[in-house]
């Protein structure tokens, strides 16, 4: 019988370092693996290094890897973002 994982034992660790183009990827989250075997099929620059029990990893181009933290609005740009969904509301509601 397979051990299976906790949530609190899923992870995605991504390792890279400058004298390479590419990055390693090992995850245990069953979504990432989902994703990462989506890219391996689909992908020429994407190449499975191993699978096991609990995961897979995956070789993939560094430049793929990012921090992209979310956007910070001003009160302004909220209050602009607020009526439009105000005026995308009544606009769906009188369209019914």
């Amino acid at each position: 019988m397979a051990y299976k994982l906790k949530k609190a034992e899923f992870e995605t660790g991504i390792t890279f370092d400058q004298s390479s183009r590419f990055a390693n990827v090992y995850s245990t989250e069953p979504a990432m693996i989902e994703k990462l075997l989506t890219l391996a099929n689909e992908r020429t620059d994407v190449r499975i290094v191993r699978r096991d029990a609990y995961g897979i990893e995956v070789e993939l181009p560094k430049k793929w890897c990012k921090v992209s933290p979310p956007r910070i609005f001003s009160e302004e740009e909220r209050e602009v973002s607020r009526q439009r969904m105000i005026e995308i509301n009544k606009a769906a509601k009188s369209a019914k």
